[in-house]
């Protein structure tokens, strides 16, 4: 059998169509290699080559193996694990609304919650059957897309609430907020940064001019909190490129310059606040900064003591001292002062062991542009808990923080579940997807 011949009937035997190719030269390869050595030996060409493909075994055989091994796999685990927390989220809400009166928890009802979480879960799951390759192989004209309809739609159906914007849906009556929409050009970074490899200095510098570019328009547009959970988010999503040597420059000392820029960012901000912002601007800062009631420190220090009130098992002795605003962005205090502390920590640990799981998965992944993009979403996850727990925990005053799974909204539902469909798709076809370097030096994956 010839060798064209033993590879098309091989490649049959494999369903998934984008793993054909890959497999397809990987085969070519061990074949040209036995073949060169049988030649060395004495053969002809066409006996060296019929009897390295002889050596090959069945072509049906093996291409029913590597059929297996190449074929999308579902993270089941991962949904399972996933659903369980977004039906335990809702619970924790619904059973939080009944212990206190007129509470405004669930906003919109019970109801309004379930009804997004399952249509979130239906988008997760169509996201994870999209080829995140695509996503990264476009990402810079979806980048600019996804500026251009935001800008349009803020234009013609923006709607504005408490200096926020909202992305309205004008078919089905639902508002996004911009603030969460932002956090989109996270894995969208990482496909850009992608095709910037092997390129020198100036890649770092185009990357950190994006990065600033998209923070100035969050800053703006959403809220300076935005701009915090994001900023953090570019540099570990920067630092992970040059780490892994996708760009010609000296590693440590790109890292070094990052991160003592980063280092330097909050004083410099907080100088440039103090010295050329409103009044409004410098008294919410100092919010951040002091527990001093009159600066609006009173939730810093209501709930430290509902903390230092509450049991590690049980309901605290006095609930009826809670006077934090009903609302979303306090749930883990409401859980330990309702339920105890261990039972707020579980529910925390939950959800982080989640993020954490779908971090490590992300960074062992081989394809490097899945392991960036899936990399750089967990970390907006973690950044999110982290901040939404420092809330919780009387360390930062309310910035309306949302945390997945816990907070209510359709905003930060959709757009949550939309991410974890694109870490899912990661997971789902990692032994699928192969990488490819072209002559210009360029990745591309097909």
């Amino acid at each position: 059998m010839r060798q064209e011949e033993y590879l098309q009937i091989l490649t049959e035997q494999i369903r998934s169509k984008k793993a054909r190719g890959a497999v397809s030269e990987e085969i070519r390869g061990h074949i040209e290699e036995q073949k060169a050595e049988f030649m060395s030996e004495g053969m002809e060409r066409r006996e060296a080559e019929e009897a390295a493909v002889r050596e090959m075994g069945d072509p049906v055989a093996a291409g029913n193996e590597l059929d297996r091994i190449h074929r999308p796999k579902m993270a089941w685990g991962m949904i399972a694990l996933i659903g369980i927390l977004s039906a335990a989220g809702l619970m924790v809400q619904y059973l939080l609304k009944l212990q206190m009166e007129d509470s405004t928890i669930l906003v919109r009802g019970l109801g309004h919650n379930v009804f997004y979480m399952f249509i979130g879960l239906g988008l997760m799951l169509a996201v994870c059957h999209i080829d995140y390759s695509r996503v990264g192989y476009w990402a810079r004209e979806l980048m600019a897309l996804l500026a251009i309809v935001m800008i349009l739609n803020m234009w013609l159906f923006g709607m504005q609430y408490n200096g926020k914007y909202y992305f309205k849906i004008p078919i089905l009556g639902t508002a996004i907020s911009y603030t969460y929409l932002f956090f989109l050009f996270v894995p969208l970074y990482a496909g850009v940064l992608y095709s910037f490899r092997e390129q020198k200095l100036g890649a770092v510098v185009k990357g950190l001019a994006l990065m600033f570019a998209i923070l100035s328009a969050a800053a703006v547009i959403s809220g300076i909190t935005t701009a915090v959970i994001l900023l953090p988010t570019f540099l570990v999503t920067l630092s992970i490129a040059v780490y892994k040597d996708w760009f010609r420059i000296s590693r440590k000392k790109t890292l070094a310059v990052l991160w003592t820029g980063a280092a330097l960012l909050p004083f410099i901000f907080y100088f440039g606040v103090m010295q050329f912002g409103a009044e409004y601007q410098s008294m919410r800062l100092r919010t951040w900064i002091s527990l001093d009631p009159s600066a609006g420190g009173y939730q810093i220090s209501m709930v430290r003591t509902l903390l230092s009130e509450s049991k590690f098992f049980g309901a605290a002795e006095n609930t009826s001292k809670i006077v934090l605003p009903e609302s979303g962005d306090f749930v883990i205090s409401y859980v330990a002062v309702y339920y105890g502390i261990m039972a707020a920590i579980l529910l925390a640990g939950l959800i982080a062991f989640l993020f954490f799981r779908l971090l490590r998965i992300s960074l062992r992944q081989k394809n490097q542009l899945g392991m960036l993009m899936g990399a750089s979403s967990s970390v907006v996850f973690l950044i999110q808990l982290i901040l939404y727990i420092f809330v919780n925990t009387g360390i930062f005053p309310n910035s309306a923080i949302y945390c997945p799974f816990v907070t209510n909204g359709a905003s930060g539902m959709l757009v949550t579940y939309c991410m974890l469909g694109l870490i899912l798709s990661i997971y789902r076809y990692q032994n699928v997807i192969p990488q490819k370097s072209t002559a210009e030096g360029k990745r591309m994956w097909v």
